[in-house]
C-alpha cells in the first residue's frame, strides 16, 4: 500500500505545526524575544517540513518492512470483518414495534 503526496503533505503540516510551536516555545523562554523566537520558529518550519516530506516520499519508494498477507490469512480477515459488520447490524436495528411503546 503506498502513500498519496497529498496524505504525506497533510502529515508532514500536522507534525511540524506542533514541532514548531515546542520549537518557538523554548527558544521564546530562552531569549525572551518574540522576535527572534519567531524568526527561529518559521527557520525551523521551512527546514523541518521540507526534510521530512522528503524522508516520507523516499521511504514510499521500497517495500522493505512490508509484510505480505497469505490470500488464506486476508480470506479469513475479511470474513471475519464481514461478520462483525452483520452483528454490528442485527445490534442496532430494532423491531417496528419497538419503538411504539
Amino acid at each position: 500500500m503506498k502513500e498519496t503526496k497529498q496524505r504525506s503533505v497533510i502529515k508532514a503540516v500536522t507534525y511540524r505545526l506542533l514541532a514548531t510551536i515546542a520549537t518557538f516555545s523554548l527558544a521564546f523562554i530562552f531569549t525572551g524575544s518574540l522576535e527572534i523566537a519567531t524568526s527561529i520558529g518559521i527557520l525551523d518550519f521551512i527546514v523541518k517540513f521540507t526534510i521530512y516530506y522528503l524522508n516520507e516520499r523516499a521511504w514510499n519508494l521500497t517495500s522493505w518492512g512490508y509484510t505480505r498477507v497469505k490470500k488464506q490469512e486476508a480470506t479469513a480477515v475479511s470474513d471475519l470483518q464481514d461478520h462483525q459488520t452483520t452483528i454490528e447490524n442485527v445490534n442496532t436495528s430494532q423491531p417496528a414495534s419497538a419503538t411504539q411503546y
